[in-house]
């Protein structure tokens, strides 16, 4: 799979973006994202290769990430403050391909590409900016009593902040 989330961000060491007291860099703000959907589509990554480039501040602003399975699966993440990326999706299986159309973290159309040069797509409705289904999914939880969504365990959180760690490991910071 692929995946891509870059949008320029302005230059200011004392924003939340480039301000490395403040958690700033483009891993936890935008990273999360894709690596949260690769390890949702594909499972906890075995080997990770990271190239990594930093602003003045010390934090990163642009990010590749290969995560390697020991199936031969493979994800390919890419995540910036500096550029505008297309903000595209692909899962690529044996038989065809998934593309969640831009911008793939709230998407409104999917189209699935069979081999055989054949192809569907989907369009979806939704109103605000994507992240009210996560509000949404947490309201319905505390309504009906329940500490966890099974839509989002406790478990998959944790994986993909140890692969956060891992990635910021490997990228020096």
């Amino acid at each position: 799979m692929q995946a891509d989330l870059a949008h320029i961000v302005p230059k200011n060491p004392g924003n939340r973006f480039y301000n490395k007291e403040l958690g700033g860099g483009a891993l936890l703000d935008l990273g999360v994202y894709p690596v949260s959907l690769a390890l949702y589509m594909l499972g906890n990554p075995g080997r990770i290769q990271v190239s990594c480039n930093r602003a003045k501040t010390g934090v990163d602003e642009t990010m590749a990430v290969d995560l390697h399975y020991s199936d031969g699966k493979m994800a390919q993440l890419f995540f910036s403050f500096v550029i505008q990326s297309e903000q595209n999706a692909v899962i690529y299986g044996d038989k065809g391909y998934i593309r969640i159309h831009p911008s793939w973290f709230r998407p409104s159309q999917a189209s699935l590409h069979f081999n055989d040069g054949r192809s569907e797509s989907t369009e979806f409705a939704y109103s605000g900016n994507g992240y009210q289904y996560q509000i949404e999914e947490c309201h319905r939880c505390l309504k009906e009593g329940k500490t966890e969504s099974a839509l989002m365990p406790h478990r998959l959180s944790l994986d993909v902040m140890r692969t956060l760690d891992r990635i910021a490991e490997i990228a020096g910071g």
